[in-house]
């Protein structure tokens, strides 16, 4: 028996599954790094110019007392600060711009980037709190109000010290103050001289007078720095003294203007003091002759005592009664006066005098009456 087998019919195919790919995650999509380093340029130079401009807004404290003179010198301080600060500005963001170009040209990452900026960023947040405390800040000086002759005296007091460092000068002002017993008899001498003998008398005097003057000045000085000499009646008044004092030390201590200290008395008596005692002994002579010389006695003690301070004296002539000689004296003339007996002296052209009481420097020219 055949048996037929009937085939089985095939198997429906199972639907594969799908294959499930995964999507990779879709980044949010940036600007491109370029145009994110000329945003955060743009924005710093905003900020610089935003804290600039908002700078005087901020409104200092009001401080008691607080004159215009502190005002100017704080917005003098502020101006000077904020140029400091635009330099700055302006020089990091020069630099940081070229370096960012280079970075760029070398393609390099965002996070470089952003590492390259952060210290940009820092100062600025740094300058922008500075602006605000220079604003803010209370004036560093007193509110007290400040001593225009202050300085002055400061300069002055620099001034002096100097002129006590050098020893030359010193040395001549130190002597100069113990060497002025004379003064007070050129004073004495100077009312006690006749109206016409006064010009010669002026003339002869005014070196003494100069050198009186400045030494008298000089000897204030210290006494202003210090503070005991009293000031003057203005502020004006005693910067403008204090002004002529320094500038008086600085004159001494350039070129010959130190030997204007440097003053010898001893000299000038010889020099120049000595033709007027002459003049004032002749006028003395002429009185004693006339008996009316009481009133120039005092005069002529001062002549002497002035002499003598460079170991001069006259040689001592009474008209009417010195007898000429001829070893001492020097005859100039003759008179015929049958008051006087013959050989006497009746006038003198010249008076003599002797230094250290030995020595003859200049002889007596004399006047002689003869009766034979």
């Amino acid at each position: 028996m055949i048996t037929t087998t009937t085939a089985a019919p095939p198997a429906a195919p199972v639907p594969a599954k799908p294959v499930v790919h995964p999507i990779p995650p879709t980044r949010p999509q940036s600007l491109p790094w370029w145009l994110l380093t000329l945003l955060i340029l743009n924005t710093l130079l905003a900020l610089t110019a935003v804290a600039l401009l908002a700078l005087p807004l901020f409104k200092p404290k009001p401080q008691p007392n607080f004159d215009d003179t502190e005002l100017g010198r704080r917005l003098a301080r502020l101006t000077e600060r904020i140029g400091d600060v635009q330099a700055f500005l302006s020089d990091k963001i020069q630099k940081r711009g070229d370096e960012l170009h280079e970075t760029i040209a070398k393609h390099v990452t965002r996070e470089q980037l952003d590492a390259e900026l952060q210290p940009v960023l820092a100062h600025v947040a740094s300058l922008d709190h500075t602006i605000e405390e220079i604003a803010t800040a209370p004036p560093t000086t007193s509110s007290s109000p400040v001593d225009p002759t202050a300085i002055e005296h400061q300069v002055l007091g620099e001034c002096w010290k100097q002129f006590r460092d050098h020893k030359e000068l010193s040395a001549a002002f130190d002597a100069a103050l113990h060497d002025s017993s004379w003064d007070g008899l050129l004073t004495d001498l100077g009312k006690l001289v006749p109206d016409d003998l006064r010009p010669s008398f002026d003339n002869v005097v005014a070196p003494c007078r100069e050198y009186r003057t400045l030494v008298r000045k000089v000897s204030l000085i210290p006494q202003i720095v210090s503070g005991e000499l009293k000031r003057l009646g203005s502020d004006a008044e005693e910067v403008r003294r204090t002004r002529e004092y320094a500038s008086l030390l600085a004159s001494m201590q350039s070129g010959d203007n130190g030997n204007r200290l440097n003053f010898r008395f001893k000299s000038w008596i010889t020099d120049s003091f000595l033709p007027f005692a002459d003049l004032y002994l002749q006028r003395y002579q002429q009185a004693q002759l006339e008996s009316r010389h009481r009133e120039m006695q005092r005069g002529v003690q001062l002549v002497r005592q002035l002499l003598h301070f460079a170991a001069v004296e006259p040689i001592e002539v009474t008209l009417g009664e010195t007898a000429f000689d001829s070893a001492l004296h020097i005859g100039r003339s003759t008179t015929n006066d049958p008051r006087f007996s013959d050989g006497v002296i009746t006038g003198v052209v010249r008076n003599g005098f002797v230094e250290g009481g030995q020595q003859v420097i200049r002889h007596p020219e004399v006047i002689v009456n003869r009766m034979r």
